[in-house]
């Protein structure tokens, strides 16, 4: 029996917790003040973070549908909408748990195969084409975030950089995807050789089919940049309450930084390392370090809250049968 993965899991997950409780320690933040901070949320707090939350994986399901909907040809049949949204909603809870780079190809490849829909790789590689595009405007705009904030340029000044930074966005994941394809994943799968078989999986979809072109990838690119910006809404709703000195423009430019812990996977769900980061950044923003921990603390509670909300909705939807069945399927009908 491997023991190797068990021990791997165990340890990364200690490492959240000494990274919490650290955090916790050097910040005092008490539990009476956590308890506080979360009933301070009020109705309009809760309508943007549901707003933040729920739209995510709305677009999610739509961009996996469309991926899905251009591999499948006649006659083969699309499950309905709510199957997209119910197992989108479900990689978003078990992404609390493990990256979620991660989580969305196992749950949509055990959909596909579960369901009868084209088998375990037509989930997950869709899947990772999907989130290809999510990983690329995260990598985008927290990369400009970063280097924004170190410069210590106005809010105003950062938003110019954004637009910029979104269509240097655009541009180079055509150059990716779309002109030499084929060499750039080859590249990568020799750079990251345990994912050679999903890279693999990718280039198999580019050329066999009808999936990469001009204009899907742009319909892709740009319904990311809206999930990626979407989730600030909830950013805001939350750091309403705490009564500190903010903007609009200066909280999105916060976000925008933290956003680079997405991709240092070294704890569950980056458990942890989110919480740092908000920390960090929100301390060189101008807040003290105790508020801004608490914040941190915060948002992880009310993201999982409504994570786990967001799920049993569209549990709920998916299961309860609408008179064509569950998840009712269509035909193969994405717009070209």
């Amino acid at each position: 029996m491997n023991t190797r993965r068990p021990i791997l899991v165990l340890a990364t997950l200690v490492a959240a917790v000494v990274l919490l409780v650290l955090l916790i320690h050097l910040s005092g933040v008490r539990a009476d003040q956590f308890l506080h901070a979360l009933s301070a949320l009020g109705p309009y707090e809760m309508a943007g973070c549901l707003i933040g939350f729920a739209l995510p994986v709305l677009i999610a399901s739509i961009k996996w549908r469309s991926v899905v909907a251009r591999v499948m040809r006649p006659p083969a049949v699309l499950p309905g909408f709510r199957f997209f949204v119910h197992f989108s909603a479900l990689s978003g809870v078990l992404g609390q748990v493990i990256t979620p780079y991660a989580a969305g190809p196992i749950v949509r490849g055990l959909a596909t195969k579960r369901g009868g829909h084209g088998g375990f790789t037509l989930g997950a590689s869709t899947s990772v084409l999907e989130q290809f595009f999510d990983a690329w405007a995260s990598l985008i705009f927290a990369g400009t975030g970063i280097l924004l904030f170190l410069t210590g340029v106005s809010p105003q000044i950062a938003l110019v950089g954004y637009i910029f930074a979104a269509i240097i966005g655009a541009v180079g994941v055509q150059v990716i995807l779309v002109l030499p394809g084929s060499k750039v994943l080859g590249w990568v799968g020799n750079i990251l050789p345990g994912q050679r078989e999903r890279l693999q999986n990718l280039e198999n979809l580019r050329t066999q089919t009808e999936l990469i072109n001009t204009g899907f990838v742009n319909r892709l690119y740009w319904l990311s940049v809206l999930r990626f910006w979407v989730l600030g809404v909830a950013v805001i709703a939350v750091a309403s309450t705490f009564g500190m000195d903010w903007s609009v423009l200066g909280l999105l430019h916060v976000y925008a930084a933290v956003q680079i812990t997405r991709f240092a996977v070294f704890t569950p769900g980056n458990l942890g390392l989110a919480e740092w980061g908000w920390a960090t950044v929100l301390s060189l923003y101008g807040w003290d370090f105790a508020t801004a921990a608490l914040f941190a603390l915060t948002f992880r509670a009310v993201g999982l809250v409504f994570t786990c909300m967001i799920y049993v909705f569209a549990a709920l939807g998916y299961l309860v049968p609408d008179g064509r069945g569950r998840g009712a399927a269509t035909k193969s009908d994405d717009p070209r």
